[in-house]
């Protein structure tokens, strides 16, 4: 008999660990629907710690919290030296990618208002509005890059801060994104418009970009905002942190899934409209203006199919839903590099001394009506980073590195120019 009971005490106690250890693969959190879906692949609390009495005891260093979801005495998945080390590389990329391109934003502010110094000496009126450039430049420099930076400080310092989940990281998230969508609607439209101005034939095209750019950097900064449900209505471990959880990563992901099929739009038409202007009116600007804009279009459909396709991972297998940890300082060092380029990202004439147009100051290039008729469209066209490029011209006391932004606009076969000056980017 006591053997028997001794066997039965092993037995009892081999089911209750099972039980334990089970219970400690599965996040009650996730969807009872999604089934054995919701149980941990890499087995009892990811293998970071101890299941005891059903709940998971992690091992130093690693806890159960997650940006959006608290997963603590379910999972151990997030490994605090492994988050610190991404985010200590992402903050270098931030400093530098912003120290580099400081210059070159100093220098768009000179140009505005030298720029804005000749209108009014000409008695015409020329606000920021008029620089969509410099908009989108003053927008990623004063909010999108400091909430950056201040989030991979933060996040450095303390462990514990969480986008949802504690006050910090969740308004940083916000403002950051609100800071590069800003810029971004600011920009991108404005590009396309500068380049393609003057042309009746791809009206339409400018007009629907424009609309479709403000709706979904409308959209992606609204996302971005969501996490503020979490923070104030929830404590990250009930249904309300579930939803927002899928609000903002599959917002994410279809938000990327339309940007990736305005590219491809644009791409399109584009290089439609753009082959039919050469087939009328044949030039080798023509052919450099479709290579920079099916260029740029060609970036951002790689870009939104690589980040979608990872968003779409995170908002499909329940596995990768605490673990936006880790991707979250690699992905917005995208966002440094963008920044970047928009501060040298301009429209450039290189032939600007030939077609009558004159240089002085910031270099701000100007026609008068009776001009217009005198120029005759630019042998080349300059392209490089997106479409062209900014350039430096010294000064004539050599106190100061004027900044030199000549903006020509695409032309119609007649060779009249649009006024070069106006809403550049």
């Amino acid at each position: 008999m006591k053997i028997v009971s001794v066997v039965c005490a092993v037995f009892a106690t081999a089911i209750q660990l099972a039980s334990a250890s089970e219970n400690c693969t599965v996040i009650d959190l996730y969807p009872a629907g999604l089934g054995v879906l919701r149980e941990n692949i890499k087995g009892p609390c990811s293998q970071r710690g101890q299941c005891v009495n059903e709940v998971c005891v992690c091992n130093e260093g690693w806890n159960g919290r997650g940006d959006f979801l608290d997963t603590t005495g379910q999972d151990c998945q997030t490994g605090e030296l492994p988050v610190s080390i991404l985010w200590g590389i992402n903050l270098f990329f931030q400093i530098f990618f912003l120290a580099k391109g400081a210059p070159l934003f100093w220098a768009r502010w000179k140009q505005y208002q030298e720029t804005k110094a000749t209108k009014l000496a000409q008695g015409r009126k020329y606000s920021l509005w008029n620089n969509r450039g410099l908009i989108a430049c003053l927008g990623f420099v004063f909010v999108c890059a400091p909430s950056m930076i201040a989030m991979a400080i933060l996040r450095i310092v303390d462990t514990n801060e969480r986008i949802g989940l504690t006050w910090g990281a969740t308004i940083l998230f916000a403002l950051q994104k609100l800071g590069f969508y800003f810029a971004v609607w600011a920009f991108q439209p404005a590009l396309l418009s500068t380049i393609l101005k003057g042309k009746a034939s791809t009206a339409y095209l400018v007009k629907i970009n424009d609309i479709g750019s403000a709706i979904l950097c409308t959209f992606a900064a609204a996302v971005g905002m969501l996490p503020l449900i979490t923070l104030f209505a929830s404590d990250g471990k009930d249904t309300i942190a579930m939803v927002v959880y899928y609000l903002v990563i599959g917002g994410t992901w279809l938000q990327l899934t339309l940007l990736f099929l305005q590219a491809r739009y644009v791409k399109r038409k584009v290089s439609k409209a753009l082959d039919a202007s050469y087939e009328t009116a044949p030039s080798q600007r023509i052919k450099d203006i479709k290579a920079g804009l099916v260029g740029i279009q060609r970036q951002n459909i790689i870009q939104t199919v690589v980040q979608g396709t990872f968003f779409m991972v995170l908002t499909l297998f329940p596995f990768m839903y605490n673990r936006h940890d880790y991707w979250l300082p690699a992905s917005t060092i995208g966002y440094a590099l963008v920044g970047f380029k928009l501060a040298k990202t301009t429209v450039r004439d290189t032939n600007a001394s030939k077609t009558g147009g004159s240089t002085s100051n910031g270099g701000s290039k100007s026609y008068s009506k009776s001009d217009k008729s005198k120029n005759t469209e630019p042998q080349s066209f300059k392209a490089s980073t997106q479409v062209g490029s900014f350039h430096y011209a010294r000064s004539t006391n050599n106190t100061v590195d004027r900044f030199t932004e000549n903006v020509t606009s695409f032309v119609e076969a007649d060779g009249g120019f649009a006024d070069a000056d106006e809403e550049y980017v």
